[in-house]
């Protein structure tokens, strides 16, 4: 006999969760490929001559990130490795780099079902079902998400970490199991030696555990446990007792060159007034206004319950966090809020149910509206990475350029179109003096602005609007508009608009992945 449809529902929706997770981070996996590098900013995967050659991670990443990560490429990176061998695949450095850029792509992508997965199970033990559906689903919707669900950075990978040890500890605080003290530990190891900026959330964690473990003694031996279940994997993967120098050089780089150049709010009130403020709107991108709000209200209303110590505890994990990296690197860019949305998305799901589950048609409405204002820009996002502006203005130099025509590009490589041969265009500093020195002129010019920086470009979304009427205070150094590439791109300085190039509906995608959403002007000399 069949089971009720009420009974079956429940059963199915986390699987159709994945299944909706699995289709929305797998569209537009392939953007920008084949190519020589990955158009994502700070990707871990090694260039065309380096895919060839047999790389080293160091030369991928400079020392910036721990390595656990890079031991799970290795392993992810032996199909790749095996088709090399092929002379098909081996001899042509645009689809050796191709397969590494995929295969870590595909890592990303399977390390997101398993997030959103966490994070459905965190709302689930804190509520219920439906909350624990809502808030995966609020979480997966985000074009934050979307992004980097696709792309071969280490963000994704160490949400996943964090999201699983925020649950076992949630299920420890709840069930006190001996299994979930070492487990703990463990997860939030591997969190740590995936990407070091999570270490804040780990600070609190313990807190909680300590004071409800102390005062039993054979709870005593279970912090002991949890203690070398985190301590051990941290010194075997960073190999701290053979190689303590690679360590320290990690620790040197992150602490200097890999973070100091970035900083963008100054030290004093005014800077950390500035970085909250720019952090809430980095929220806003993510979830849009209104879904920042809903989140915002979900916290309001765990903390009038008093129930339960975990979301308080989540909560304070989620400060530690802000106050223990962000106001320490002094910036915040769009993925280091991954962390924050993590806390925060239960507390939205959370909300959205109460809203729906209101009296009457008009908060099931408005929970409807509110999450589908949500998953707009997301949508957006992955149409435009699935239809990238660097297609049509690679196909554009193909139609209107060859050989013999004479290109140059400002800028760095990664933010402009495929050049491929015969093209061979060449880089330009951005000066009037650079340009005059160029003899013959160059026939094209090629420009590429973060969707937004272009000029007489505008965008439509509230957090882009008051982000650029912040003015100069707060911030650590002013920025300066180069008054070269705006009166170029104007046709003051000899040369034309030829051609644009704008992602589908760039002007309505928030600000969350520059690399994406671009605008390109190629300029065309006029004759005399």
């Amino acid at each position: 006999m069949p089971a009720p449809a009420q009974a079956v529902a429940p059963a199915r929706a986390p699987l159709l969760l994945l299944a909706l997770a699995l289709l929305l981070g797998g569209y537009g996996i392939l953007w920008g490929l084949p190519h020589l590098f990955d158009f994502a900013q700070d990707s871990v995967v090694p260039a065309g001559t380096l895919a060839q050659m047999g790389f080293s991670f160091q030369e991928v990443t400079a020392w910036r990130y721990p390595p656990f990560h890079f031991y799970l490429l290795h392993v992810a990176f032996l199909p790749a490795r095996a088709l090399l061998l092929l002379p098909a695949f081996g001899e042509n450095p645009k689809v050796a780099a191709t397969l590494f850029i995929l295969s870590a792509r595909l890592v990303s992508l399977l390390m997101t079902l398993g997030l959103v997965w966490c994070l459905y199970r965190l709302g689930r033990r804190l509520w219920d079902e439906s909350a624990g559906l809502a808030g995966a689903l609020f979480f997966l919707l985000s074009p934050v998400t979307l992004y980097y669900a696709k792309n071969a950075n280490l963000d994704i990978p160490a949400a996943f970490w964090l999201a699983a040890a925020l649950l076992v500890f949630v299920r420890l605080l709840q069930e006190d199991r001996p299994r979930d003290y070492a487990l703990l530990g463990l997860l939030a190891a591997l969190a740590v030696c995936t990407k070091d900026q999570v270490y804040p959330f780990l600070l609190l964690l313990p807190v909680p555990v300590i004071l409800r473990a102390w005062p039993a003694p054979d709870r005593r031996r279970k912090l002991l446990l949890a203690a070398a279940a985190s301590v051990i994997p941290f010194l075997l993967i960073h190999n701290l007792l053979l190689q303590p120098a690679d360590f320290w050089r990690h620790v040197q780089t992150i602490a200097g060159p890999a973070s100091q150049p970035w900083q963008e709010c100054a030290r004093g009130p005014l800077g950390q007034i500035r970085l909250f403020l720019e952090t809430l709107l980095r929220l806003a991108d993510a979830w849009t206004l209104p879904g920042l709000l809903l989140a915002l209200a979900g916290v309001v209303l765990a903390l009038r319950e008093r129930r339960d110590a975990a979301p308080r505890w989540l909560l304070a994990a989620a400060a530690a966090y802000y106050l223990a990296f962000l106001l320490v690197v002094a910036y915040v860019y769009p993925r280091f809020v991954l962390p924050l949305m993590l806390v925060l998305a239960p507390f939205a799901g959370y909300a959205l149910v109460r809203l729906w589950r209101r009296p009457g048609r008009a908060g099931k409405l408005l929970a409807a509206a509110l999450l589908a204002w949500v998953a707009i820009p997301g949508l957006m996002l992955n149409h435009a990475m699935s239809e990238y502006e660097r297609y049509d203005a690679q196909m554009w130099l193909q139609a209107h350029a060859d050989a013999d025509t004479r290109i140059v590009f400002i800028g760095d490589v990664r933010d402009m179109p495929r050049f491929n041969a015969p093209l061979d265009p060449q880089p330009l500093d951005a000066s009037a003096e650079a340009l005059r020195a160029l003899q013959p002129p160059p026939d094209l010019i090629v420009l590429s602005f973060e969707q937004g920086a272009a000029p007489d470009s505008a965008s439509y979304r509230l957090p882009s609007l008051i982000r650029r009427n912040l003015g100069a205070w707060g911030r650590a150094k002013p920025h300066a508009e180069n008054p070269f590439i705006a009166d170029l791109a104007r046709g003051r300085l000899g040369y034309r608009l030829a051609a644009r190039f704008d992602s589908p509906g760039a002007r309505l995608i928030p600000e969350v992945a520059e690399s994406a959403n671009r605008t390109i002007l190629v300029l065309r000399r006029d004759l005399p």
